[in-house]
């Protein structure tokens, strides 16, 4: 009888998961900044961030129209997870999550050249298809907590010839306004708001994850704004089909269960 329990707990699970619709939550004008390892601010930053991501399926995008230090960037979500407060679950407390990607080695043209690697997104199939000679490859990941009403991205970002740095950005949601839109600033790697543990963001408001590789280490972007059409997660309908189908499973099980006790 476990078994048959089994089964149908695990093809509920399916079903529910994989009835998860494309939502895309987007941000106008938000905010980005830089800020330095000591907390204070590398260079200006600006409110021109366009951000579209989707939540559930874990992936989007983050633009601006204009230059930082230089050069226009660009950002593609590879990664997201979210505090299961989040998705209506009364839940509290840290729960533990992880960024992960694997950077390969190329030499290419006489130069050094490294591209970046995860689950969701592959850069580095030009390198491949180069000709060049391939050094090998590491594995990295940033591992990091999420407190009610947080959620993380995992980004890849462009940046003048940089290509894909791996950057984790850790967002802390505030409570629905009236209108429904959601506001949100960057917190650290263990979900806290600036000046709650370590208190070495200087004079600002967020903190952001330090870099672990490419051209700004130890530094951290950090983002705010607003999301328009707030962000819980609504509950997930399951069609008829699969409810008649699993009245049909428990009922065998509770026929089963009948013979059983004969």
């Amino acid at each position: 009888m476990k078994i048959m329990e089994t089964a149908l707990v695990s093809i509920s699970l399916v079903f529910v998961t994989s009835a998860h619709a494309a939502t895309t939550h987007t941000v106008t004008d938000g905010r980005f900044d830089l800020i330095d390892a000591s907390g204070s601010l590398t260079a200006d930053g600006h409110n021109d961030a366009q951000f579209a991501f989707d939540l559930l399926n874990g992936g989007g995008t983050i633009d601006t129209t204009t230059d930082f230090i230089g050069d226009i960037w660009h950002a593609d979500i590879v990664s997201m997870d979210f505090h299961s407060s989040l998705a209506g679950i009364t839940a509290g407390g840290l729960e533990a999550n992880d960024f992960t990607w694997t950077t390969e080695s190329w030499f290419i043209g006489g130069a050094a050249v490294k591209c970046n690697v995860s689950d969701a997104y592959d850069g580095c199939v030009d390198e491949r298809s180069s000709g060049g000679h391939y050094f090998g490859s590491t594995d990295n990941s940033y591992t990091y907590n999420l407190d009610v009403g947080q959620v993380a991205a995992g980004m890849f970002f462009d940046w003048a010839t940089n290509e894909d740095i791996p950057v984790l950005a850790i967002w802390q949601f505030s409570e629905i306004s009236p209108d429904g839109s959601m506001s949100f600033m960057s917190v650290d790697l263990n979900g806290n708001v600036s000046g709650t543990n370590s208190g070495n963001c200087g004079s600002f408001d967020i903190c952001g994850v330090k870099m672990i590789e490419g051209p700004f280490p130890e530094q951290a972007f950090v983002f705010s704004g607003t999301i328009g059409n707030g962000l819980p997660i609504p509950s997930i309908p399951v069609p008829a089909a699969i409810w008649l189908f699993g009245s049909g499973l428990i009922g065998l099980i509770g026929l089963a269960r009948r013979k059983s006790n004969v």
